[in-house]
């Protein structure tokens, strides 16, 4: 304990000798997630002196690691590049290891932002900093200029990402803005990466033909003590992934949430379950550094300041493609608001290139930024492959369904390609908010799947937090027109006087088992989670949090 609270006063320290050492520090970022971008010619070994370097290296979806200092002992740094104007910024914060201490004592460890000026010329990186006297003399004139706070001759900025941007902004340009103009050279090294390309497995890409010969269920064991999310997705004709959103982690013999002596939620988790053709049914659970003290998701996000849960995934040429949002913290949540106390920040496509000869806990997912959709005004929901195009359900304003559509050619590097369906019904290059056409005029289903047999897309909407109701769309167009919501499905979890009722519960995430689908008897299966706002009742019920299935016959509702 005594060597803990040593290495964290040691950090307070080193923040405190920055601020006496007059430099400028903010204590919120420059950038937003949909401002940050990749900046690959700095990805690279840089020489200071003979001694130090920095190493840059791309880690999460839209920002680097970066190194700092001999070899043996560098100070990491999580770093993101901006636009202010024309000018280049890289914004570095301390990567606080989890390791130290308890969560109590890191969440008082408040990690500073710093911005340099970045420009890079063939092999040469030039780096400038923030000028500590302009920022004094301008800050001193004028004191409602920028919220910030004196420590000790140091500056610490106080002000908002959005305030923060608006001065940099106006004042960039001025010739006294940065001081201490230095250089870095490249280091050229060999590249260790294999030349041979990793092997991919032939899946199934076409629409499935087959139906599956037993149902799914999610039995907890192995240490996987219950998750929600539940997204499907088809391997071949035997095997499916499970990839689930927040997830139950315990140690390889827990079956049990009430039993297990410690267990973790971690943000995803993967399910590889195999149906054989005598309908013997399995399912393996499985998520990084399993069964150790400080379990991983299978997806990271490699930051503290967001987490990934599962929205929806597809097969693309032999390759996983899997939908994340950022789950970020909730700006100034409400006091006992710990169920709903999160933000969506913004949403990555993970792609994993092997997915099939590596089981989910080897897997080595590449980010790629969704930067082209603002979380302020779209949610996006699901995702639907056809043809040479991927479909984007999105929900703008919380309440209307707009379409966008990017070619697959362009699906590592979505940007740029985007097309949205107008109002004249047809699609546009571009985003223009004004002249996308509603498809639909609440928030949009949670699968749409192609049911060759009838002819028609089927969207399967709810249930939602204290609406119980799983709803059935269909069209014979992806851009509509949608039919009325057809309720199939009541879920009992919310049903006063059924054994399944809790007080507290709430249900959602409706989604459908397309490879279970019954041709034959036209009957669907849908699974949804049931969750409870009392963890108690979680730790004590393993019906709660527990993925449910549920048999829909399409013929009976008139579907066909």
């Amino acid at each position: 304990m005594y060597l803990k609270f040593i290495f964290i006063l040691s950090l307070l320290l080193m923040q405190l000798s920055a601020l006496l050492s007059q430099t400028v520090l903010s204590l919120n970022p420059l950038f937003t997630e949909q401002k940050a971008f990749l900046f690959p010619q700095a990805e690279s070994k840089w020489a200071l002196d003979e001694n130090d370097t920095i190493v840059i290296k791309k880690t999460g979806d839209n920002f680097y690691l970066l190194k700092y200092g001999k070899a043996n002992n560098p100070s990491q740094y999580e770093a993101v590049f901006i636009y202010v104007g024309n000018t280049t910024f890289l914004d570095l914060v301390p990567k606080i290891p989890d390791t130290i201490g308890s969560k109590e004592y890191r969440t008082q460890i408040q990690p500073l932002h710093s911005f340099l000026k970045i420009k890079i010329e063939k092999d040469t990186l030039w780096v400038a900093e923030l000028n500590y006297a302009w920022f004094y003399n301008q800050l001193t004139k004028s004191k409602n200029l920028l919220e910030h706070s004196w420590r000790e001759g140091g500056l610490l900025i106080t002000a908002t990402t959005i305030e923060l941007r608006k001065f940099m902004e106006a004042h960039v340009n001025d010739s006294a803005f940065f001081i201490r103009q230095f250089s870095l050279e490249r280091v050229h090294t060999t590249s260790n990466k294999s030349s041979i390309s990793p092997s991919i497995n032939p899946t199934n890409d076409a629409p499935v033909s087959f139906k599956r010969k037993c149902l799914p269920a999610f039995p907890l064991k192995d240490g996987w003590l219950g998750g929600d999310g539940d997204v499907s997705l088809v391997v071949n004709e035997t095997e499916d992934l499970f990839l689930f959103s927040d997830s139950y982690v315990g140690q390889s013999g827990d079956t049990s949430r009430q039993q297990a002596k410690d267990h973790t939620l971690v943000s995803n988790t993967v399910g590889v379950a195999s149906c054989m053709a005598n309908g013997k049914y399995d399912i393996k659970y499985y998520w990084k550094d399993m069964y150790t003290t400080h379990p991983k998701p299978v997806f990271e996000s490699f930051t503290k300041r967001y987490r990934y849960w599962i929205n929806d995934a597809f097969m693309h040429k032999g390759c996983l493609y899997v939908l994340m949002p950022k789950i970020g913290a909730k700006t100034a949540p409400t006091p006992g608001d710990d169920i709903f106390d999160f933000s969506i920040l913004g949403f990555s496509l993970a792609k994993v290139t092997d997915p099939i000869n590596n089981t989910p806990d080897q897997w080595t997912p590449e980010l790629i930024p969704f930067t082209f959709l603002d979380p302020d005004i779209y949610d996006l929901h699901s995702l639907v492959k056809d043809g040479n195009y991927l479909y984007l359900f999105t929900d703008k304003s919380r309440n209307q369904t707009i379409l966008l559509r990017f070619p697959l050619n362009f699906i590592d590097s979505p940007k740029g390609h985007m097309e949205y369906y107008s109002t004249a019904n047809v699609w546009k290059p571009g985003m223009d908010t004004t002249d996308m056409a509603v498809i639909l005029p609440e928030q949009p289903g949670n699968t749409i799947r192609y049911h060759n047999d009838i002819k028609k897309w089927v969207m399967v909407c709810g249930p939602g937090f204290l609406d119980n109701r799983i709803r059935l769309r269909t069209a014979n167009e992806l851009t509509g027109p949608w039919s009325e919501g057809a309720t199939v499905y009541e879920c009992p979890e919310l049903i006063p006087g059924t054994p399944e009722y809790r007080k507290n519960n709430f249900c959602y995430l409706g989604r459908e088992l397309i490879q279970y689908y019954d041709k034959t008897n036209c009957t669907m299966y849908i699974s949804y989670d049931t969750n409870n706002t009392d963890f108690s009742e979680i730790r004590l019920n393993p019906n709660i949090y527990s993925p449910k299935i549920i048999t829909v016959s399409l013929t009976k509702y008139g579907i066909r």
